[in-house]
């Protein structure tokens, strides 16, 4: 495996020009590459510092994204596509000491060939570099902004100190309020959903409940019925039941019926009888 570099420098001294594309940035220190160390893994296609890779390598021989394999002969020879390479050269950048005066703006490619971090005239005032604490002084673009910007480091660490400790305190406080208010935002969906899961399970005690209830009511009314089919057929033998041939089987309600012709031919027949 190739041997070990030092990653490549910060975007300090140049500052990127509006929105950086993750497509043209390294999918670890996500910094758009030094063109000749762009590196692109096969199949899976994410673009790495060559550094970068190289130290995640150490660790396992795959892609630090989607943990694909990746063949490390490979890597060592396989360069940026051309069409990775042209979106890492294009990002558009200016020089950091354009508070000085330095008017350079231009692309990623450009600023790395040309090595203006090394020879703009506007540079040696200090620390150029924006702080990076948020809100500090040396952050922003009015005089005091300027005055502390080209303050030596340690110069600028003792003189905004108090100031860097400040704010970061409200920064961490902002965020353990933020914290404290998710963490109450999540117990309430918590009880939300327990609730609802009570709903469910009350309904589906409910549901049981009834069906156990229709059951136990169709069965006692199967078996009264039974019972009176079963007083009655002595006084009305026309009654008939199909498919029970004795009295001790149990008839559905839906089997039982009155044969009408037959209770009819009767009822005709006495009556001729009682006009004889």
């Amino acid at each position: 495996m190739a041997s070990l570099m030092s990653a490549p420098p910060p975007l300090s001294e140049a500052e990127i020009l509006g929105t950086l594309n993750m497509d043209c940035a390294c999918c670890i220190c996500f910094q758009p590459p030094l063109p000749h160390q762009a590196v692109v893994v096969v199949p899976c296609h994410h673009l790495f510092c060559r550094p970068c890779l190289d130290q995640a390598m150490t660790k396992k021989v795959e892609c630090p994204v989607d943990r694909a394999p990746i063949d490390g002969t490979l890597v060592r020879v396989e360069a940026a596509d051309e069409a990775s390479l042209s979106l890492v050269q294009s990002v558009g950048v200016q020089c950091s000491a354009r508070r000085h005066g330095c008017q350079w703006e231009g692309q990623w490619g450009q600023w790395v060939a040309e090595d203006h971090g090394a020879t703009c005239s506007f540079r040696g005032h200090g620390v150029v570099a924006v702080c990076r604490v948020p809100s500090c002084p040396a952050g922003g673009s009015s005089s005091e902004s300027t005055a502390a910007s080209i303050l030596p480091p340690s110069d600028h660490e003792s003189t905004y100190l108090y100031e860097h400790i400040r704010l970061l305190s409200h920064t961490v406080k902002a965020l353990e309020e933020q914290n404290r208010t998710l963490k109450w935002e999540m117990d309430q969906l918590k009880e939300r959903l327990y609730s609802a899961q009570n709903d469910i399970s009350d309904w589906q005690h409910a549901s049981r409940r009834e069906r156990e209830a229709s059951e136990s009511s169709e069965q006692r009314f199967l078996q009264q019925l039974n019972i009176l089919a079963t007083n009655t057929r002595p006084l009305f033998p026309t009654i008939t039941v199909p498919g029970v041939s004795s009295l001790d089987d149990q008839p559905s309600a839906s089997s039982l019926h009155w044969d009408e012709n037959c209770c009819s031919r009767s009822a005709s027949v006495d009556q001729g009888t009682l006009t004889h």
